[in-house]
C-alpha cells in the first residue's frame, strides 16, 4: 500500500490492465451499428491509456512515431509494436473515414486490440 501511494509510476503500471479492461467493457456496450465511431474511439482510448500507464507518460503526447520510439527503446519486438500500431491506425480509420459499420469487424477489432495489449504487456515484463 505504501509503495502504491508513494510511487506513481508503479501505481500506473499496476492499474493499467484493469483500467483498459474497463474501457474495453465500455467499448463492448458501444458495439452497435449506430455508435461504431464511439466504439472505435473507446478502443483507441483503452489502448493509448494502457500504453501511457505502462510507460508512465502523458497520453496526450503519444503519437505514432513517439510510440514506436518509446517501445523500441524498451526492446519491445518490432512485430508486437507493429500489431499495436496497426490496431491504433485501424481505430482512426474507422472513426474518421466514411465506412459502413460492420459487427464482425468490431468484434475482430476487440480481439486484435486485446491481443496487442497482452503481447505488449508480456514483452515489457
Amino acid at each position: 500500500q505504501d509503495r502504491l501511494r508513494g510511487d506513481v509510476a508503479y501505481a500506473r503500471r499496476r492499474r493499467a490492465s484493469r483500467v483498459a479492461k474497463g474501457r474495453f467493457a465500455r467499448a463492448e456496450t458501444l458495439r452497435t451499428q449506430r455508435s461504431h465511431r464511439e466504439f472505435h474511439a473507446e478502443v483507441a482510448r483503452a489502448m493509448y491509456g494502457f500504453l501511457g500507464d505502462k510507460l508512465n507518460v502523458a497520453v496526450a503526447g503519444l503519437i505514432h512515431d513517439s510510440v514506436r520510439g518509446l517501445l523500441s527503446d524498451r526492446q519491445v519486438p518490432s512485430d508486437v509494436i507493429d500489431l499495436y500500431l496497426s490496431c491504433l491506425e485501424d481505430c482512426d480509420r474507422q472513426r474518421f473515414a466514411p465506412v459502413e459499420p460492420d459487427d464482425t469487424a468490431m468484434e475482430e477489432m476487440l480481439d486484435r486490440a486485446g491481443q496487442a495489449m497482452t503481447d505488449l504487456d508480456q514483452a515489457m515484463t
